[in-house]
């Protein structure tokens, strides 16, 4: 999304989680509509193990300028999620990742953080093949919608979603009304969307 946050998160399953992940059809997060993601995941929170970190507007745009790409600052929030909840989750022997990035690339991006999750099976599409993935994608849905209503409050405006034509129209009346510093603030500035807006 040119709008709005990172979110990423990582989350523990045991046979108990799981009779939870049944219960509320929890599945790929692309699969359940936002409204429903509202609903049931808040209900799921206090009975699950997970780690979340959001990678605001402002963090993300400084990593771009000191040279990083989406795939590295990525791969340095997943790390960042696997060794919080290993932590919590020491005995756990299966970790999973939705594979954005093919393995050896992943772990050089990692390359100078102080602790390093290792022993990780990624796969594409993950969110299908381990419940864990679908999990924690769901939470990371839930808590970017969170993220994405907050600063449509502060502004009193409906932030859209995605980097399609209808978001430029949104971006250009945004700056008209609260001014390209406060627009800084909210989007990811190495997107096309961008250019497009300021530069037109």
């Amino acid at each position: 999304d040119f709008f709005g946050p990172i979110v990423i998160c990582s989350a523990y399953v045991d046979h108990d989680t799981m009779k939870v992940i049944n219960e509320y059809g929890i599945t790929d997060s692309k699969k359940i509509s936002d409204e429903k993601m509202l609903q049931i995941v808040p209900l799921i929170l206090k009975k699950v193990h997970y780690v979340c970190k959001v990678i605001t507007n402002d963090r993300y745009n400084d990593a771009i300028n000191r040279g990083m790409n989406m795939n590295r600052i990525k791969a340095i929030g997943h790390n960042h999620v696997l060794v919080n909840l290993h932590d919590r989750c020491p005995y756990v022997k299966n970790i999973y990742v939705d594979q954005f990035v093919n393995e050896e690339k992943y772990y050089e991006y990692l390359d100078g953080c102080q602790r390093i999750q290792k022993d990780i099976v990624f796969r594409e599409k993950g969110e299908t093949a381990f419940p864990s993935v679908a999990l924690a994608s769901c939470i990371a849905r839930y808590i970017f919608l969170q993220q994405m209503s907050s600063i449509g409050e502060k502004y009193g405006v409906k932030i859209p979603f995605g980097a399609a034509e209808h978001v430029n129209e949104f971006a250009k009346e945004f700056i008209d009304k609260f001014g390209l510093d406060e627009f800084n603030k909210i989007v990811k500035k190495n997107f096309k969307n961008y250019l497009e807006v300021v530069n037109d």
